[in-house]
């Protein structure tokens, strides 16, 4: 890519490399309506677009939630670099705790199965999973990897394999 191509021109070629990577068009989207707006503030020449530029345009989201400006920080570090333009912007984003849910709403959930109309009698097993979920703090995916061997009801264990990090725990 040349500094003399325009930018509106570079933004299609970046967008159809993306394309041509699989990625998703709700993403391209996205990305797409953002550089448009760096690119159409920047102006028409991509002599304009350089990192300090790019970090300006960042600093207009300074406002919104740090995974917001993480987001529009790798947008812009992706075109760039697809311009052959260093960007080395990092966006601190603090780590979050999952919200807490009380145990009235799981209290709500439980009365919703039991009452719930199946043609199938599947009502047991939803509630052995969500007291299993309840009582051991096992994640959904570790869940759905359960298998019969690995509960032991006589020790009153479970085996959790490939759990995270890929690690086996009971």
């Amino acid at each position: 890519m040349t500094l003399a191509t325009g930018t509106s021109q570079a933004l299609e070629e970046y967008l159809i490399h993306l394309k041509n990577q699989g990625l998703s068009e709700s993403y391209i989207s996205k990305l797409s309506g953002y550089l448009g707006k760096f690119c159409d503030w920047a102006g028409n020449t991509l002599a304009t677009h350089n990192a300090i530029s790019a970090e300006k345009f960042l600093s207009k989201s300074v406002h919104l939630k740090p995974n917001s400006r993480a987001r529009y920080a790798t947008y812009l570090k992706g075109f760039l670099d697809y311009l052959n333009i260093p960007f080395d912007v990092k966006v601190k984003v603090p780590k979050t705790l999952p919200d807490y849910i009380e145990s009235s709403d799981i209290d709500q959930i439980v009365e919703w199965i039991k009452n719930r109309k199946t043609y199938r009698d599947t009502v047991d097993a939803d509630l052995t999973l969500i007291e299993t979920a309840m009582k051991t703090g096992m994640r959904r995916s570790e869940m759905g990897n359960l298998k019969v061997e690995d509960v032991n009801l006589d020790k009153s264990r479970l085996y959790v394999r490939g759990g995270k990090g890929d690690k086996d725990r009971v």
